[in-house]
């Protein structure tokens, strides 16, 4: 008798029920494979991964094996359930199979292949009350998901940055996140971009809740979250929908929200870990950004943008960054989002106004009669980069060193932080020899330090130089033929 050579598809949801785990599943195919006289020659497993998406690694590698005509010919799954629980998926992907000449089989509800009239459609229907049972199991989570958010308890998955759980399932501060969480919101509130933000994070040794580097685009749902001023919200992203018809699973687009109405807010439902005040000049900012991002053509460097003190005289919008290109050559302004619906005000050349403001930042709030107030304010902004990169590390794994430490003790974790400490010492004593040697201001180098300044605050993107600017400058307002400008010196 010539044997017939398969392989198994196993997948188990988040469930995780005693009859569905993939050991249960596995032992049930290999007896059926016995009695059948099959050859089993390649297992795909999905653990925890739902069937009502086809985005899953092992289905979309089997998919893909099946192309290349292998030497398998039957695909074996415990039941139809475990191939898909969605209808549409089910019917397209079985028949896709059955293309390249590959019978999807049920151990316990038959094949696709060779079936009768009515045996078809039973198993459409089957792939119905598949579909029938995801959708009312996901009504009762939802329900209970509901019950957890009035109380103010999380709903599932990893809690937000900044945040753990406590034995309640409530919320609780982070300190260690937390901080990062505080310097994410004031680095935007000081204009700095996503990109360096990024990069100022990953250089103090900083990580995401998962452990992992930060992107230009990890911010903005840090930014947008409640939680962060204390407002324990669920339920506020639009529904999942299906893709389109060249595209595999559901996706879901968090930046639409439901109605007020089916969203859970609860005021003082968390700990805040920033001001409402703070996360509001937030929301204001991300809103101005938002409106005026059509007109941002490039990424180049605004040394007056997104700081929240450029705006029109006119209408009092806040002025973007312009980037064109004309006969050849490039150049960029700062323009009133409303002057094509408008507004009078025209283009400014960046460059002209940059120079204008930050020369006159300079020549305040650096006078030679403050020469030992400047050298105490200017040292974090000249101390070397790696220098900062490696202190900042150091305090980050001594920190996580302490924390292994309460909850395991251990020798080796004490002698490692033993010569953490001891790095750490060294590191203090090249700053404190690099503070002394090269941030000294003195009358014989005070123009030519001041020219550094000067050429820092307009060219670098840094936290600190947006920080310094913001702190000197109140309001910058534009017209056509006026340029008028308020500083803050402290």
């Amino acid at each position: 008798m010539e044997q017939i050579q398969c392989v198994a598809y196993l997948r188990y949801s988040s469930e995780n029920q005693q009859e569905t785990s993939i050991e249960y599943q596995d032992a049930a195919i290999m007896q059926y494979c016995e009695r059948n006289h099959l050859i089993m020659i390649n297992k795909y497993i999905d653990r925890a991964q739902s069937g009502t998406t086809s985005k899953r690694h092992a289905f979309r590698q089997m998919l893909s094996d099946a192309k290349s005509q292998p030497e398998w010919s039957q695909i074996l799954v415990y039941n139809f359930s475990r191939f898909s629980r969605n209808v549409i998926d089910s019917i397209t992907y079985s028949s896709e199979l059955l293309s390249y000449g590959i019978t999807l089989v049920s151990i316990t509800e038959g094949s696709i292949v060779n079936a009768t009239p009515g045996e078809t459609l039973l198993r459409n229907v089957t792939f119905a009350i598949n579909q029938y049972t995801s959708d009312q199991t996901a009504v009762q989570s939802l329900l209970g998901q509901k019950a957890q958010a009035r109380k103010s308890k999380h709903c599932g998955g990893i809690p937000p940055l900044g945040y753990d759980l406590d034995a309640e399932g409530k919320l609780i501060i982070n300190e260690r996140e937390a901080e990062v969480v505080r310097k994410i919101f004031q680095m935007y509130l000081d204009g700095v971009s996503y990109q360096q933000m990024a990069k100022t994070l990953n250089q103090s040794g900083y990580q995401t809740k998962t452990g992992r580097p930060f992107q230009k685009n990890s911010f903005y749902e840090i930014l947008k979250r409640e939680k962060y001023a204390g407002i324990f919200t669920w339920n506020k992203s639009s529904p999942k929908f299906r893709r389109s018809s060249t595209q595999n699973g559901f996706s879901r687009n968090s930046h639409r929200l439901k109605p007020r109405e089916e969203q859970v807010r609860i005021e003082g439902g968390c700990p805040a870990i920033i001001s409402k005040e703070q996360f509001e000049a937030v929301q204001g900012q991300l809103e101005t950004r938002s409106r005026g991002r059509s007109l941002v053509k490039s990424r180049k460097h605004y040394t007056l943008g997104g700081l929240g003190v450029l705006k029109c005289g006119i209408c009092g919008r806040a002025m973007v960054g312009i980037s064109r290109v004309s006969h050849g050559k490039s150049y960029t302004t700062y323009g009133c989002p409303n002057h094509k619906s408008g507004c009078p005000t025209k283009e400014i050349k960046t460059q002209f106004l940059d120079q204008m403001i930050v020369k006159a930042v300079t020549a305040t709030r650096f006078q030679e009669k403050w020469i030992d107030f400047i050298n105490q304010e200017l040292q974090p902004y000249f101390l070397e980069e790696e220098l900062i990169k490696s202190r900042a590390s150091l305090d980050h794994k001594i920190q996580n060193l302490l924390l292994s430490l309460e909850n395991h003790p251990s020798a080796a974790i004490s002698e490692r932080l033993a010569l953490l400490e001891k790095e750490r010492e060294r590191v203090d004593q090249e700053i404190q020899a690099a503070t002394s040697k090269a941030f000294l201001v003195s009358p014989a180098n005070f123009k030519k330090t001041r020219r550094e300044l000067y050429h820092f605050l307009l060219t670098s993107p840094s936290p600190e130089a947006r920080a310094l600017l913001k702190d000197s400058i109140k309001e910058i307002l534009i017209t056509d033929d006026t340029v008028k400008f308020t500083l803050q010196i402290s």
